[in-house]
């Protein structure tokens, strides 16, 4: 018996995500600016975070 050939993949649409894009990480999102600067070693915030 012998194997036969895998079809070539069909014809995608305009737009249609390829394999490889679904895979692929998100869109990359603009800078995040936290509400709370991080401050380090700055003296007199010896207070743990809540």
């Amino acid at each position: 018996m012998t194997e036969t050939p895998r079809d070539p993949d069909p014809p995608r649409p305009p737009g249609a995500p390829r394999e490889e894009d679904l895979d692929a990480p998100d869109p990359p999102t603009p800078p995040d600016t936290p509400s709370t600067p991080d401050v380090q070693d700055e003296p007199g915030t010896t207070e743990p975070p809540d």
